[in-house]
């Protein structure tokens, strides 16, 4: 009936009302109804490191899940993008503009782009977090970890959702994880740093 139709359309109404004050409250952008789409591209890494680089970009896609990113995932950017492309993003070294430009077609609203290497002793992980509509980087994790300790992925699963969320660690805020017996080694030693720093005013 015209009532029944009227008070579904009053109904609408309201919810789009409240859709978009909580947005404001919450800093979202209004329409934060729908997810932002994030596009986690593959680490330029070693052929020798793909086992770890995947581990890494499987641990942010679930943490990019779990704080609501609708995700295009590794393979769905290298299906999308081809090959070829993937290696021109990977040649970019995080430039966001080049980032932006190389990421047209994913509809993606954010990337997250980066690096995995080694040496003899030390891994170390240089993930960027891009805002392609604006080609500005929001954060940044730059974390050099031993091999020894085998804390890599503990190190990288306690980093990423700061990063995601485009939040600060301050540059050498770095926790004591010393077990019992184990040497604590020289003031000289620098075996672990980490920061996630954020570029020039992050948009939320």
């Amino acid at each position: 009936s015209a009532e029944a139709s009227g008070r579904v359309a009053r109904m609408t109404r309201v919810w789009a009302t409240w859709v978009a004050v909580s947005a404001v409250l919450l800093g979202l952008p209004v329409w934060a109804g729908a997810p932002r789409r994030l596009a986690v591209v593959e680490l330029a890494s070693p052929p020798s490191m793909v086992g770890l680089s995947s581990q890494v970009t499987r641990a942010l896609q679930a943490e990019a899940r779990a704080q609501g990113y609708a995700v295009v995932g590794t393979e769905v950017v290298r299906a999308s993008l081809g090959g070829e492309a993937v290696d021109r993003l990977h040649a970019c070294r995080a430039s966001p503009e080049c980032v932006s430009l190389r990421s047209r077609g994913l509809g993606a609203s954010r990337a997250v782009v980066g690096l995995l290497e080694r040496t003899e002793a030390q891994y170390r992980l240089r993930l960027h977090l891009v805002d392609l509509a604006t080609s500005r980087e929001l954060a940044r994790l730059d974390r050099t970890v031993p091999i020894s300790g085998g804390r890599f992925l503990s190190e990288v699963h306690e980093a990423l959702p700061a990063l995601l969320r485009g939040r600060t660690e301050p540059r050498g805020a770095i926790r004591s994880r010393r077990q019992p017996g184990r040497a604590t080694g020289t003031a000289t030693a620098a075996p672990r740093s980490a920061s996630v720093a954020p570029a020039s005013s992050p948009r939320r």
